[in-house]
């Protein structure tokens, strides 16, 4: 798999399904008029972009860079799930009221371009060691909202979860499972959950423009796993 790319700034879309996908098999319906159902032990995410609208030479010239660098579903991009209206912010105001300032190195010195390192305003961590395919996880809340079962948190900025179940305050039931093995103090994405995914069909995303000048895009990617 090549280098993984990174969703257009400044492009976003009207709608967005977060779809879980591949849980459950459904066979054809037999003479009793019933059917069998077979359950995953995973599944996988589908994230459903719809309506983005590109406008403008920067906007389309943007799709079509990252449409074609895709190569059909051969290449896989951080896919944000756009689901930040939902998170558990400090206070209320949503997502413009909660963002904080860049941090700052030692001395208050800052990266060339005038940055400093991310400050989340949401701050949850796993709390300890977690293995591969784990679905109820042991977490460290230090500053956050009122957290609620169906929300939505990423790990690492490539895998998103679901909280099915809050056990306690400090232990969720999760799903999917997690993907791998996670060391001590990785911190739970609220604001800004993304999923490494590729495109679900190798003609997904087409853009086709009104006037040669703007139009909108239907997308659908499918978890990298």
């Amino acid at each position: 798999m090549l280098d993984t790319l990174y969703w257009p700034g400044g492009l976003a879309p009207k709608a967005v399904t977060l779809r879980p996908a591949g849980v459950a098999v459904i066979g054809p319906v037999s003479l009793s008029g019933r059917t069998q159902v077979l359950r995953s032990d995973a599944g996988y995410w589908e994230i459903v972009a719809s309506g983005i609208p590109v406008g403008g030479a920067a906007d389309v010239g943007a799709w079509r860079a990252f449409l074609t660098s895709m190569e059909g579903g051969a290449r896989g991009a951080y896919v944000p799930a756009w689901d930040y209206e939902q998170a558990p912010w400090v206070s209320a105001g949503g997502r413009s009221a909660n963002i904080l300032a860049d941090k700052s190195f030692t001395a208050s010195f800052y990266f060339t371009g005038g940055y400093g390192f991310y400050n989340p305003p949401i701050r949850v961590y796993l709390n300890g060691a977690h293995s591969l395919g784990a679905t109820t996880i042991a977490v460290t809340v230090t500053t956050a909202g009122t957290i609620r079962a169906g929300m939505v948190f990423g790990l690492l900025s490539e895998r998103v979860h679901v909280i099915r179940e809050k056990l306690s305050a400090t232990s969720w039931s999760i799903w999917p499972p997690l993907r791998r093995d996670y060391p001590t103090a990785i911190r739970c994405e609220f604001a800004f959950p993304t999923l490494k995914a590729i495109l679900a069909a190798p003609s997904g995303g087409e853009l086709g423009l009104a006037y040669g000048r703007y139009g909108s895009v239907d997308a659908t990617f499918r978890e990298l796993v």
